[in-house]
């Protein structure tokens, strides 16, 4: 599979392959859309197990980050 910012190819395991071609938008206007629409009242853009296990995930990368951080010895 190959994501672009507007086409996403695929590739099948029997060597058949498709491409699907998407309007170009503009995705920081759309980010900021969706964040109005939330502080309107809205419906989140993700839900609270997303966001939690992304945070999660930031939290793992950022420790493993650190630890490997400390055993850099600097001359």
């Amino acid at each position: 599979m190959l994501w672009t910012n507007d086409s996403l190819h695929v590739w099948e395991r029997d060597g058949g392959q498709y491409e699907k071609t998407f309007e170009p938008s503009d995705l920081f206007l759309r980010q900021a859309e969706t964040a109005l629409k939330f502080c309107k009242g809205g419906t989140p853009a993700v839900t609270f197990a997303q966001a939690l296990r992304a945070t999660e995930i930031a939290d793992a990368v950022l420790a493993a980050a650190t630890s490997s951080a400390e055993d850099v010895v600097s001359p």
